[in-house]
């Protein structure tokens, strides 16, 4: 009993002094743990890369939301401005109406052959 409570004593003055690096178990399995160790930073590291990823994502789908609105709007501004009623309208209340003279007449096509 006695000798396990040294030995469990003994363990943080090791760790403190570095001394349990120097047993022949531990020298065989560094080359393992420094192998787990790149494998933690590579993980760590690519979960950062996926989470940024995410958000840029989510960011970017928000300002297409925003530019999707705007286009709609700008379209129902363009139909609304589009109207050939619209249009009459615009053109008797110009300036320039007078130098306007609107065609009554239906247009017609000229094939030449």
């Amino acid at each position: 009993m006695k000798k396990n409570i040294k030995v469990l004593q003994q363990i943080p003055k090791d760790l403190l002094s570095g001394d349990f690096l120097k047993r022949r178990q531990v020298q065989r399995a560094l080359p393992f743990l420094s192998f787990m160790g790149v494998l933690a930073m590579i993980w760590i590291s690519n979960t950062y890369s996926a989470l940024r990823t995410v958000q840029e994502i989510r960011t970017v789908e928000k300002e297409l939301e925003v530019a999707k609105s705007h286009l709609q709007r700008q379209e129902g501004n363009y139909a609304d401005i589009s109207k050939p009623s619209r249009l009459i309208e615009e053109l008797e209340r110009s300036k320039d109406s007078a130098k306007i003279k609107l065609a009554h007449s239906n247009t017609y096509k000229i094939v030449v052959k």
